[in-house]
């Protein structure tokens, strides 16, 4: 069992990069393009066959780092790489005689492996490598479409992610040069963490990367930007999968069993960023865009749910926060990564209101603010015991009924959106990958519950419960009806201050022409594949010798 273990691990991360090899024999990429959707499957594998069972995988010559599989990285590697290969089902249609397929396919392979690489890594090395890797490599599948939007956003992502590799690479340093504990294992150098001369600069470095990373404001600018223009099935990995990495690296990096400090202001954080997000997405006519806004929400409650496992102080065993913010993430991963490939339907097919694609949305959307008897439901009571009585509760129940608001608001714009120009083409394989991720939003979780920490069902299916989870979606869902129905709110453009801010432009306008040149070399497929690739093998050389 351990050798498969070992093998499934290895097989995770190389199988991508055989893929992706496979891509630089000339002419070959079309006859790859089909097998993306096999790349995510040894993850997949990995993850249900450990259930966090099993460490493995010691630095070799084949894989130069340590991995591993704890009970949340199961659980996020898991639903992370379902999405992954669905989402990948409807790409051979869609890059069919597309002149940027390469770099397409180059990008998501890349993004694919560090995605799924952060939730393995045992290693500060490992981590920041896959974590780099996810990031970066994204910024092709956002302006794959190579439209004036687009390219905005690319350049606004790229910036964000930028800053955050700095930030995180930073709090490692300090991480691993803690005097009284630093070590390049993640799980060591988190427990001696609290007793660093720098506890608080690394917390608050670590922290302010990952809160980039999953889109707090004021640092959310980069997510309804490259989520809206992006492809469907980009958006949906970016949206639904490579916000976990964020979720992962709190769940990695903050202790948890010792007493912090700053726990309830990123809970107060958190509560704002989810409070915001769904304010702006009412304002937001695009489906995609709501869904980016949405995911803004939801990342800002997941903070919260940290910010207060932050504040209990010191716990016997942080698998009792960890893993139900794992579990709420999974959940969102598959509500949002098939709304998204909803999204992406309508975008080819158009609709009339009832057309019955649609209807699964009518489940999974307010199951997202935990609709009693979906998977939501189950989500929600995992973190309900973290948050705790008082304003916190409140806040999360106003939280629900916001949720639901925003996401019948997106049903009705899925409804109402028109087919785009041009031909549309199949789009079975991504119906088939929306229904599937539909299915399994609404009875994965009741499959998750069984595991040790996580949530109770006699708790959660008690009368009391359900009227608790029922009555604020209930009227979150009115109010969204009305509000869907009409035009009753004023627009706000995708990225809200970041496209409202003429000055960024005046800042710019004297070094425009030599932007525009450098841009236009930089963005010419064989110097940005080169420099990209290139930065990825140095980066890995850099750290293996380092280590060393």
């Amino acid at each position: 069992m351990e050798f498969v273990a070992q093998s499934l691990l290895v097989t995770a991360v190389v199988w991508p990069l055989v893929l992706l090899a496979l891509c630089a024999v000339p002419g070959n990429v079309a006859r790859i393009t089909p097998w993306l959707a096999t790349a995510p499957l040894p993850a997949l594998v990995a993850a249900f066959v450990s259930g966090g069972r099993f460490q493995a995988l010691s630095p070799s010559a084949v894989m130069p780092f340590n991995l591993t599989i704890t009970p949340p990285g199961a659980v996020l590697l898991g639903v992370s790489a379902f999405l992954w290969s669905l989402a990948a089902l409807d790409l051979p249609r869609r890059l069919a005689d597309n002149p940027h397929r390469l770099r397409f396919v180059t990008c998501w392979l890349l993004t694919l492996t560090g995605n799924l690489g952060v939730f393995m890594a045992a290693d500060v090395q490992a981590f920041f490598l896959f974590y780099a890797m996810a990031s970066l490599s994204a910024y092709g599948l956002v302006i794959h479409e190579e439209t004036v939007e687009a390219r905005h956003a690319g350049k606004v992502y790229i910036g964000f992610a930028l800053l955050g590799e700095a930030l995180l690479l930073m709090g490692l340093v300090l991480l691993v040069h803690n005097p009284v504990g630093g070590s390049f294992q993640i799980a060591e150098a988190v427990a001696a963490l609290p007793d660093s001369p720098w506890f608080t600069a690394t917390l608050v470095l670590l922290a302010s990367s990952f809160a980039l990373k999953l889109g707090l404001i004021p640092g959310h600018g980069w997510l309804p930007l490259a989520h809206s223009v992006a492809p469907a099935p980009a958006s949906a990995v970016l949206s639904g999968a490579i916000l976990n990495a964020g979720v992962m690296g709190l769940i990695s990096f903050v202790p948890f069993h010792a007493e912090l400090p700053g726990g309830y202001g990123l809970m107060v954080l958190g509560f704002a960023t989810a409070f915001f997000g769904v304010a702006v997405g009412l304002t937001q006519k695009n489906p995609k865009s709501v869904l980016a806004y949405s995911s803004v929400s939801q990342m800002g409650f997941i903070a919260a749910v940290g910010g207060m496992g932050m504040s209990l102080g010191a716990i016997p065993d942080a698998v009792a926060i960890t893993l139900p913010l794992a579990f709420y993430a999974a959940h969102h991963t598959l509500v949002k990564g098939g709304s998204f490939l909803a999204a992406g339907i309508a975008e080819v097919r158009g609709n009339s209101r009832f057309a019955p694609w649609i209807l699964p949305a009518v489940l999974i959307g307010p199951g997202l603010a935990g609709l009693p008897f979906t998977g939501g439901m189950l989500a929600k009571v995992a973190v309900k015991d973290i948050l705790g009585p008082g304003t916190p509760a409140l806040l999360a129940t106003v939280s629900s009924a916001a949720t639901a608001c925003l996401m019948t608001f997106f049903i009705f714009r899925l409804a109402q959106k028109k087919a785009a120009p041009g031909p549309g083409g199949g789009t079975m394989p991504m119906m088939t990958a929306w229904l599937l991720l539909a299915l399994s939003a609404l009875a994965a979780p009741w499959w998750f519950h069984a595991l040790p920490g996580t949530i109770s069902l006699a708790k959660a299916l008690a009368l009391p419960e359900l009227w608790k989870a029922a009555w604020p979606i209930g009227l979150g869902v009115l109010l969204g009806i009305w509000l869907g129905a009409g035009d009753r709110l004023p627009r706000l453009p995708a990225g809200d201050i970041y496209q409202l801010a003429p000055a960024l432009d005046g800042l710019l306008r004297c070094m425009r022409a030599r932007i525009e040149t450098s841009e236009r070399f930089l963005r010419r497929w064989e110097v940005s594949a080169t420099i990209l690739v290139a930065f990825v093998v140095l980066l890995a050389l850099m750290l293996h010798a380092y280590r060393g």
